[in-house]
């Protein structure tokens, strides 16, 4: 097929292919392309120039935007650690304040969650202490992990008070918590308590639809879904600290 068939798109594509044609291909390769059938060099050329170029001016495609895995459930506001507080004996004082009279907070109580099993949060807490609460619960569907939960607070600024922590958020705040979630102070992987199985727990507990109150462990091997809030503890800002 002469030039004078071709149309003046395609021969002008074709001479620059010729002008361009990579001079860094191997010899061999060349051969073998050379003695190939025909309709296989067609069909070769059709798949590359059957579509539209790359060129080096197109946009590169936007980055990916990160999913946003958390939403904030309430702001608790302030908690303070009360003066008596003895970080040494918090749990068992909790237990005693709460499950050894006739009228117990928690429907049920989970004993490993205790000061022999809980001793070295990241923060140990001292009296007098003010720290910001707030609540996050997960807005996408199905799980998370624990390292995404522990990501996100360390993206939010948080502190580990441990289940120590947990116990102020319980005595203040209780009453402002929404219903029909469970609620649980994170820390370190290494800094939480590993069970018979080697599963490290996490301080949690739950607040029932129905208004009842249970203080559990949770797994941090386990995945977690939308009813699991994760409190978040932040220092308060200096210009807030009297």
């Amino acid at each position: 097929m002469s030039d004078k068939a071709l149309s003046p798109a395609t021969l002008e594509l074709t001479q620059k292919i010729q002008l361009h044609f990579p001079r860094e291909i191997a010899t061999d390769v060349l051969r073998a392309w050379n003695g190939a059938p025909t309709q296989v060099i067609s069909d070769r050329l059709l798949e590359v120039f059957g579509n539209y170029p790359i060129t080096a001016t197109s946009e590169p495609a936007p980055p990916a935007q990160p999913i946003v895995k958390f939403g904030l459930l309430v702001d608790l506001g302030i908690i303070t650690v009360p003066a008596d507080y003895d970080h040494i004996t918090c749990l068992a004082a909790f237990k005693k304040r709460h499950q050894s009279g006739k009228k117990k907070s928690f429907y049920g109580y989970n004993d490993d969650s205790n000061d022999q099993n809980f001793p070295n949060p990241t923060r140990i807490l001292k009296a007098g202490d003010k720290l910001l609460v707030s609540a996050f619960k997960q807005i996408v569907k199905g799980e998370t992990t624990s390292e995404e939960r522990m990501k996100f607070l360390a993206e939010q600024g948080a502190i580990h008070v441990g289940a120590q922590g947990l116990t102020h958020v319980f005595d203040q705040k209780r009453d402002q918590l929404p219903k029909g979630y469970r609620y649980s102070s994170f820390d370190e992987k290494e800094r939480l308590w590993p069970d018979g199985k080697r599963i490290h727990r996490v301080p949690d507990f739950d607040a029932d639809s129905d208004g009842d109150f249970y203080w559990d462990l949770g797994r941090f091997e386990d995945p977690w879904g939308v009813s699991d809030a994760v409190l978040c503890f932040r220092d308060l800002p200096e210009t807030s600290v009297a």
